[in-house]
């Protein structure tokens, strides 16, 4: 059994054409639908801790794309679709999509 407190930081974030920033501190948000009208761009915080998990559900009408930048790690938020992240090992880039 292992004990301890979980902390959840819960946002929404609005989806628009020119991205979708999630806020340092998030570990579960949900983007709405915004002002968007094609697929857009997510943008991660830029420094995860090692095992750091972050939970996105897009109720976009649209995907959200995220990279990592090294062109190595992308991946997509389907519409209507959830994914979950965690933070690269160290030495490592960005974020790692679990499923």
């Amino acid at each position: 059994m292992v004990g301890g407190d979980l902390s959840v930081g819960y946002t929404t974030v609005s989806a628009s054409n020119s991205g979708v920033t999630v806020p340092s501190g998030a570990s579960m948000v949900v983007i709405t639908a915004g002002s968007a009208s094609a697929d857009f761009a997510l943008t991660l915080p830029a420094s995860p801790t090692s095992g750091q998990l972050l939970f996105i559900r897009n109720l976009a009408p649209y995907a959200a794309t995220y990279s990592d930048g090294t062109g190595s790690n992308s991946s997509d938020v389907a519409l209507g679709g959830g994914a979950l992240y965690a933070g690269s090992p160290a030495g490592a880039a960005g974020w790692i999509k679990v499923f």
